[in-house]
């Protein structure tokens, strides 16, 4: 990992690791998964599932951490922090955005969910440039901290889904409401055949809710009904993870992904 990956704010070290060593699993998983039938959950997804839940848990703690970090003056350390880093690191126009992300934070935390799921999307959309890592961090696969993705203002699918994962964290919806959700997409439109591995973040308004998804290759937010260019592999958060296609999860059954199961089988 980069210093910059070891020293960035809401996302420890440790983090960091895991969601790298889990990455690589997801990978190898939707490789074996592509060549299987559908519903299927070879051994390599386990081993998938179960290092995104140690990730997931491990950035349950990082937010715990971050919660507990408040200033007497009542202003998160964290802001400060992130505010300082932006400048060392990254210069002036980073430090604009993580201040207008500051006032995102500030102005959003009274609001509704859904006003702020509408306003952490479109915070992130209209800002970040979607590019590839190998062309931003010079690498094949990098999952990157909100900072970092503030502080070089582009990013892949996986860094705009854990912006708003965080940020929505932040701002306190509750994390059983939130899932970061790997699908396959279909690009090209609804005759094509060309499937890509892409991440998107789920919000369920109840357990049973069919989820609202959050995506970078649109700008609004649509229910998962309307998403049919999208096929989940898994999802998961702090609680746990769903495979697709199983019939439970590591902590809870898979109610609020029957949805999108059934267009697994």
């Amino acid at each position: 990992l980069s210093e910059e990956a070891k020293k960035s704010a809401l996302v420890s070290p440790r983090s960091q690791q895991m969601m790298e060593q889990a990455q690589q699993r997801v990978q190898q998983a939707t490789r074996e998964s592509a060549q299987s039938q559908r519903g299927q959950s070879s051994q390599a997804m386990q081993e998938a599932a179960n290092a995104m839940r140690q990730a997931a848990a491990q950035l349950t703690r990082d937010r715990e951490r971050a919660n507990s970090s408040q200033s007497a003056s009542g202003l998160p350390e964290l802001m400060q922090q992130m505010q300082e880093l932006a400048q060392q690191r990254y210069g002036a126009s980073a430090v604009q955005m993580v201040t207008e992300w500051r006032t995102l934070m500030s102005n959003a935390k009274p609001l509704s969910d859904e006003e702020k799921l509408s306003r952490v999307n479109a915070f992130f959309n209209l800002r970040i440039a979607f590019e590839d890592d190998i062309l931003v961090w010079k690498t094949n696969d990098y999952w990157a901290t909100p900072l970092e993705t503030m502080g070089k203002a582009a990013g892949d699918c996986e860094d705009f889904a854990i912006a708003k994962y965080i940020t929505l964290r932040l701002l306190g919806v509750p994390d059983d409401k939130l899932r970061l959700i790997y699908v396959r997409a279909r690009i090209g439109g609804p005759q094509s055949q060309t499937l890509q591995a892409h991440m998107v973040l789920g919000y369920f308004p109840t357990p049973t809710a069919e989820p609202r998804i959050l995506d970078n290759l649109i700008r609004d937010i649509r229910p998962s009904s309307r998403r049919g260019d999208l096929f989940p592999v898994f999802s998961f958060n702090s609680n746990g993870l769903w495979v697709a296609g199983a019939s439970s999860s590591s902590a809870d059954p898979t109610a609020r992904l029957s949805r999108w199961n059934d267009a697994l089988t």
